[in-house]
């Protein structure tokens, strides 16, 4: 199955893009994802915006999908789902 990641802000630079898919197996679910992440990005996403023991995004980091936050591991995941990877924007 195939997740469409949909990267805004400056992580979309260490990824080499703004869209990418991941190739994951039927059945997948979040922790899944971030394996993938971890095993195609983890070394250029850290150490600002991943954190390699955990496989996780660090700090506010957000992923989002069918407008929900993605935060349980087990959250089930769908073929041509896609998952948004977003940065709060803060300023005044």
């Amino acid at each position: 199955m195939i997740v469409r990641l949909r990267v805004f802000g400056v992580i979309s630079t260490r990824l080499g893009g703004a869209k990418a898919d991941v190739e994951l197996p039927e059945g997948a679910v979040l922790r899944d994802l971030l394996d993938a992440i971890d095993a195609r990005w983890g070394a250029t996403l850290a150490p600002d915006f991943w954190e390699p023991g955990t496989k996780r995004f660090k700090g506010s980091v957000l992923l989002v999908s069918e407008g929900m936050d993605l935060m349980d591991e087990s959250s089930p995941l769908a073929d041509e789902q896609q998952v948004m990877v977003l940065m709060p924007v803060s300023g005044g």
